[in-house]
């Protein structure tokens, strides 16, 4: 069973749902003698929303189908959680979740459009070492705040079209600020990945910072013949997590 709850992945909200049932529980003996450690302290990384841009679901953004309360308490029941992906949560709901983030936290994943990313008001701020922001505006003031947090050492700009991609260049001066940094990564999708590099040259000729933290990343965002920006992020997490 912990190899089972190691690593969950939410898609919808009946899976929240379930999850969240699951939980409330804990492992019993059929004679009823109480067991540890309790399910949710072996979920060590959770994705919640969806997989895909393409598969057919209830959590797209701003949704009412959220089962909000039930994110509230599986985040307070992971009390050993390390890494966090919260994908199509509307921005203003954001703030009202941003204080249950688990203080296990190290690596944070949001968007698109998510709000602001407050680390002081993060009961994670002490530990937490990576930030994954996905297709989101962030004004210049909140990309400083992350990239010269003391604990942040990996901040990275993810976009499921090259369209959107500009603005990340534009602030990368912010990096010059940042002492503990150690990377800050712009990934760059499109149909296919010479594409996606060719984007990121373009931009690199006009707003490169001569900085060895500054890391390019092209991806192909297209699935068949659809684009999925969702599915690309996802396919990141998944390797990184050991599902591929």
């Amino acid at each position: 069973m912990p190899i089972l709850y190691s690593t969950v992945v939410l898609p919808s909200a009946s899976d929240i749902i379930a999850f969240a049932n699951s939980l409330a529980s804990r492992w019993m003996q059929p004679d009823d003698i109480l067991l540890e450690p309790a399910p949710a302290s072996l979920v060590r990384h959770l994705w919640i929303g969806p997989i895909s841009c393409r598969q057919e679901n209830d959590l797209f953004y701003a949704s009412d189908a959220w089962p909000f309360t039930l994110v509230h308490r599986i985040l307070n029941m992971c009390t050993a959680l390390r890494s966090l992906s919260i994908i199509n949560l509307y921005a203003q709901l954001w703030y009202q979740l941003e204080g249950q983030v688990p203080r296990t936290v190290q690596a944070l994943c949001l968007g698109p459009i998510h709000g602001r990313i407050d680390i002081s008001e993060l009961r994670c701020r002490d530990v937490l070492r990576s930030i994954t922001s996905f297709d989101t505006y962030m004004a210049d003031w909140e990309v400083h705040d992350i990239v010269t947090s003391p604990t942040i050492r990996r901040f990275c700009r993810f976009y499921s079209e090259p369209r959107k991609v500009q603005l990340a260049f534009e602030q990368l001066p912010c990096v010059s600020k940042a002492t503990t940094l150690e990377r800050i990564q712009i990934v760059c999708c499109d149909e296919d990945v010479r594409d996606a590099a060719q984007v990121l040259a373009h931009f690199a000729d006009s707003h490169w910072c001569d900085d060895r933290r500054i890391v390019l990343t092209s991806k192909s965002g297209f699935f068949g013949l659809h684009r999925d920006g969702i599915g690309a992020l996802y396919e990141d997490w998944a390797v990184g997590h050991g599902l591929d």
